[in-house]
């Protein structure tokens, strides 16, 4: 209709039943963590033009977290920020709390923690306010990864239980499976090693039943951390094999990169330096591409052990100034 002009047999506002139809799958893909997917769904929609300002500014935040979930920064950003822009001109204040949400998550993943704090308690505000508890707990939940990461576990586990209360009065099991995943994050820092595992299979179960994958992948991702934690090698790499192959099935560039990282740290403690340090090198350089400083400092670790082990003490001595460089910017 827009190269050739009215057909007859098709109906005039096509291009809107189309953008809107494309806005329902992007959505649906991003729920199943069909990442790759929803990226070209909610692009083929804006480069058609939606003719409803509020649609293209729905689109411009679920292309957004669909970069963000790749890892993808630049345009992720780019569009959280076109989206904010939009939203403060039109007064609409449930698509900031998204957008600032969006970009405190990109600001934690930088490093800057600080900034994250600040977009992120603003959206938790402006939802609070607005009284949409559904996205409330959404940003209650990534303002407690903030403090997982910033090191205060305390308030993460308190962010995360209000965010965990709110889904169970909710009745959103999407929303309490990633808070359950989050808190495992804080039990597995803090050496509760039983209550993290506990707290992961639910999350994974019910990650697994609602068909996420991108969700599931998360939380069996930090259940083979654990299991490596707990010397059960064998069961570790089987599960860092499985959330390995169905990640690149996804497009998720992310977390093959830190399961490399655990297979390397698998074939170090295994008296295999050679193949650790090839996949400590595989996952070294998937972080840099994706500008991951604290993948970055995942993949050193059992990269500077086999190095060493392997007798490549300049290599290695390079690699220790390059990881405690990492480790303090971040």
């Amino acid at each position: 209709v827009g190269e050739i002009g009215p057909v007859p047999g098709v109906p005039p506002n096509v291009t809107d039943h189309a953008v809107r139809l494309l806005l329902a799958a992007a959505q649906r893909a991003l729920d199943v963590g069909a990442i790759n997917q929803a990226q070209r769904h909610a692009t083929r929609a804006l480069e058609l033009g939606p003719n409803d300002p509020l649609v293209a500014r729905e689109l411009l935040l679920l292309r957004a977290e669909a970069y963000t979930e790749r890892r993808d920064a630049t345009p992720a950003r780019i569009d959280a920020e076109a989206a904010l822009a939009a939203a403060l001109i039109a007064d609409d204040r449930r698509h900031e709390g998204r957008a600032r949400r969006l970009i405190g998550t990109l600001e934690q993943r930088t490093g800057n923690l600080e900034a994250a704090r600040v977009e992120l308690g603003t959206s938790v505000e402006l939802f609070r306010e607005l009284g949409d508890n559904i996205e409330l707990a959404t940003s209650l939940r990534e303002r407690g990864f903030v403090e997982v990461f910033g090191g205060s576990l305390s308030d993460a586990e308190w962010l995360l239980g209000e965010a965990e209360g709110l889904t169970e009065e909710l009745g959103d099991r999407r929303g309490r499976a990633w808070v359950r995943q989050h808190q495992a994050w804080v039990s597995f820092l803090s050496g509760d090693l039983e209550t993290a595992e506990e707290r992961l299979e639910l999350a994974a179960d019910e990650f697994e039943e609602l068909g996420d994958g991108v969700g599931a992948g998360w939380a069996n991702g930090l259940l083979a951390y654990i299991r490596f934690f707990q010397r059960r090698f064998a069961d570790a790499e089987l599960l860092a094999t499985r959330v390995r192959a169905e990640a690149l099935e996804l497009g998720d560039t992310w977390a093959p990169a830190m399961m490399d990282s655990l297979l390397a740290s698998i074939r170090l403690w295994s008296g295999r330096f050679t193949e650790a340090e090839e996949l400590s090198r595989r996952a070294l350089h998937a972080f840099r591409e994706l500008g991951d400083r604290f993948g970055m400092v995942q993949a050193f670790a059992p990269r500077v052990r086999s190095l060493i082990a392997l007798g490549r003490t300049n290599d290695a001595e390079r690699a220790i100034e390059e990881t405690t460089a990492l480790g303090e910017t971040y």
